[in-house]
């Protein structure tokens, strides 16, 4: 690859080198920390910088920006300088995003190890105070935030710590700007609050405290930028339209709203200590309160962001920028409801006697609030893939995709007969977002292993939902009778994707160790250990978590997989009982409930629900029953009393389940 001195550029400075030591000059040198892409090369860096990084935080002024780079005089007749190691940190932070093809062109190795080349560069320049001036230190600090490493993987969080020592020297020991320089204001705003939401960014995906608190920054929506605060920079971008330009900056007002509810919510899910059992009613109820009152905070606020998006979302020429930074928006809305939801579902565990009155109505509440927001995730993910769109999220998002990602997996491991084309199953989506982001960072491939880790402490295996037999014939089967009708399949669809959220109902000490397992092993980067999960689950793990006989699930879900089970011994009978009547009539090729509901076409939930009523007594004597039908309902009713038929089929079960 070319490259050369940074002292080629007129534009950048370097203020500590002269106090540098020899070896330390020389080490630096060694390791490419002076040296620069040629020109065109840096510029294809730097304009990828501002696509794909600057419109989440506007750290720097993008339109000051290019009249220094362009060595612009000032007013006076003097030029203004940057730091190299800013310099530096832009190119890491970007470098992600430039393509394959033009970092070949230039030389550079691939996409990965071009970003650790750089990041090494930065580093190495901060590490041994190459720069001098602490605002120019914090705002590289920031840029470095961006790694990720499963050495290291909260290297990200150090490196915002750093940037928030060296802004509040820059400024005193105090965030509010106190000169009366109205630009100075201004370099000082786009710092902080481009480190406060990435503070809310980086502890809502690693699940850790946030580090900038409502006690030491109190801000208010009226406090954010606003446009007058970016005049200069919607006329004179060298990337983006002032129309577009115009646009991003209503979505980063947005998101910066959002990380002042979000401030609350994190408080609440992510305090610095151990969650305590609730020691009475009333302080049950204050935490209800408390959590209640931040979920509508943030229902309020995603009215108001619908409403704002809505006129371009809507439009058929939106960019596709814009599309990519709102569907990120609502990511982390939806991130903020599930950590909400899971702190609910702990209060409401722990509260024990205190909760009995209230625990099966907010149960099935968290439920419902869960599934919506993890299908709307679901639903984002699969929209940004199918625009091609993913490869430009920030490596924080993929921490995002852990827990649909967990969820996905299992709905896979625990109900094989789910209705949907293996590309269509929720974790699919989520499998190729890692894909694509293992590409181009190096934690993705890690978040997938911690995933995998954490179903396999369950005795739960991950699987990525690869085509059965069994899968085969129910598709095959499906088709055939559910294509006439397509409100049915719909139907049937929406209620067995969310077969996760029906251990949280049954088993929720299970459900409970899933998630806290995830968020320990996200925010610690080590495995859950049972030392590390709250007094009341540890007592419920040894009363109802014991492992199984059976490939040790849980003793609390073999009702429920017994269901799913019977499911698909059910399906192959009505296949066969379809052939027979597919033979008979050249009409509608659907089954039809005997005795009642003309036109529905039956399914296997529908016969559960036959069998559980007792429908069969209402039957007359005239509606013979199938030998196939009667066998499986006999089945089931004698499933509790023939011990040793039941351990066999369950044995037969787990071989299709994990097999």
């Amino acid at each position: 690859m070319s490259e050369i001195l940074f002292t080629s550029y007129g534009f950048l400075a370097l203020k500590g080198l002269p106090f540098l030591s020899q070896l330390d000059a020389q080490f630096l040198e060694s390791n490419g920390c002076f040296h620069l892409p040629l020109r065109p090369v840096l510029e294809e860096f730097l304009r990828t910088y501002f696509l794909y990084v600057h419109p989440c935080y506007p750290l720097i002024n993008e339109a000051e920006f290019w009249k220094v780079y362009c060595e612009v005089k000032d007013d006076d007749g003097s030029r203004t300088t940057m730091s190299l190691l800013v310099l530096q940190g832009m190119l890491f932070a970007s470098s992600a995003f430039v393509s394959p093809a033009a970092l070949k062109k230039a030389g550079y190795p691939g996409v990965k190890d071009t970003r650790s080349l750089f990041y090494r560069r930065a580093k190495l320049l901060f590490d041994l105070g190459a720069e001098r001036d602490a605002f120019s230190k914090a705002q590289g600090a920031f840029l470095l935030t961006y790694q990720f490493s499963s050495i290291d993987p909260h290297v990200g969080s150090h490196w915002l710590s750093l940037s928030i020592q060296n802004a509040l020297i820059a400024q005193n020991y105090s965030p509010e700007p106190s000169s009366s320089d109205r630009a100075l204001q201004r370099r000082n705003k786009r710092l902080w609050w481009s480190i406060y939401l990435r503070d809310r960014i980086l502890a809502l995906g690693l699940r850790r405290p946030i580090q900038i608190t409502s006690y030491n920054f109190n801000l208010q929506a009226e406090d954010v930028m606003s446009l007058e605060d970016f005049g200069d920079e919607i006329y004179q971008s060298e990337v983006y339209s002032p129309d577009i330009k115009q646009n991003l900056i209503d979505i980063l007002h947005f998101q910066w709203c959002l990380a002042i509810v979000l401030t609350e919510v994190l408080s609440i899910a992510y305090k610095p200590r151990q969650l305590n059992v609730m020691r009475s009613r009333e302080e049950l109820r204050k935490n209800l309160l408390e959590i209640d009152t931040a979920k509508s905070k943030l229902d309020h606020w995603k009215v108001y962001a619908e409403a704002a998006f809505d006129r371009f979302l809507h439009d058929s020429t939106t960019h596709p920028s814009v599309i990519l930074f709102t569907n990120l928006t609502y990511i982390y809305f939806y991130a903020g409801q599930i950590a909400l939801c899971h702190h609910e579902t702990l209060i409401i565990q722990g509260a024990g006697a205190y909760a009995l009155d209230l625990h099966e109505v907010r149960l099935q509440q968290i439920r419902d609030e869960l599934g919506t927001a993890t299908q709307e995730t679901t639903e984002l993910v699969r929209f940004l893939i199918n625009q091609g769109l993913i490869q430009y999220v920030p490596i924080s998002v993929i921490a995002y995709f852990a827990f649909p990602l967990m969820v996905g997996a299992l709905d896979d491991s625990l109900s094989p007969a789910l209705d949907y084309k293996d590309e269509d199953s929720p974790s699919s989506y989520f499998f190729e977002a890692m894909r694509l982001c293992g590409d181009r960072f190096e934690g993705a491939d890690d978040i997938t292993n911690m995933v995998s880790q954490v179903l396999e402490s369950a005795k739960i295996p991950m699987s990525s939902r690869r085509p059965s037999r069994i899968e085969a014939r129910r598709k095959s089967l499906s088709s055939e009778i559910m294509a006439p009708d397509s409100s049915l399949s719909k139907n049937k669809r929406s209620s067995t994707t969310s077969c996760w959220t029906a251990v949280l109902i049954n088993d929720s000490n299970l459900y409970l160790r899933l998630y806290l397992s995830l968020d320990y092993i996200l925010a610690t980067g080590e495995p859950l250990t049972t030392t590390d999960l709250p007094l009341f689950i540890r007592e419920g793990n040894r009363k109802s978590l014991n492992p199984g006989p059976h490939r040790g699930i849980p003793g609390g879900l073999q009702q429920f997989l017994r269901e799913q089970q019977l499911c698909i011994e059910l399906e192959s009978a009505l296949e066969t009982e379809t052939q027979t009547l597919k033979s008979k009539s050249p009409g509608r090729d659907a089954i039809q409930r005997e005795g009642g509901s003309a036109g529905r076409t039956i399914r296997p939930r529908d016969v559960l629900l036959v069998d559980d009523c007792n429908s069969t007594n209402n039957r007359t004597s005239s509606e013979p029953m199938s030998d196939a039908r009667s066998l499986l309902l006999n089945q089931k009713v004698s499933w509790d009393y023939d011990t040793a038929w039941a351990g066999n089929l369950f044995e037969e079960m787990t071989g299709i389940l994990w097999g």
